[in-house]
């Protein structure tokens, strides 16, 4: 089967890429729902994603990416190939390395800042949430096709 990851960044042009990519609308997931997703798929299956931040974390990309690799299924991220899992093409060591580094970085500044200040439990999940955007996003910047990796 052919599925579609999507977040709230995703518009009408996702939806008509996913469209010619020939993914039906109920196999077009929200990116907080993996764990249900990743139950469903099998071996020979693919996932498509336009950026991997449309994922929720670091770690849920790389967690998803790992029963990917289990399981046999193709990851197709349309913004950076390097991060692409398909037949024979799995992530290596070093970029397994710097996604759980980019993880530990993450926890560190979240438990940093929760001993440093006083919030509510609502304040704090929007300081988790802001801070997962921004490693998302050094890491779209690092593995996308013109990053840090090609020069």
């Amino acid at each position: 089967m052919v599925y579609g990851l999507v977040s709230e960044r995703d518009d009408e042009k996702t939806r008509l890429m996913f469209l010619g990519k020939q993914i039906p609308l109920q196999n077009v997931v929200c990116g907080l729902q993996l764990g249900e997703l990743m139950k469903s798929l099998n071996k020979g299956d693919t996932v498509y994603v336009v950026n991997v931040n449309r994922f929720p974390s670091v770690n849920s990309l790389k967690v998803f990416g790992s029963v990917c690799i289990q399981k046999g299924v193709s990851l197709q991220i349309m913004e950076q190939p390097f991060l692409n899992i398909s037949k024979g093409k799995v992530w290596g060591y070093t970029t397994l390395w710097q996604l759980e580094r980019m993880n530990e970085i993450e926890n560190f500044a979240k438990a940093y800042l929760q001993k440093n200040f006083k919030m509510n439990s609502q304040s704090w999940e929007v300081v988790y949430r802001c801070l997962e955007i921004m490693n998302l996003e050094v890491v779209a910047h690092t593995f996308s096709a013109d990053g840090i990796l090609k020069k």
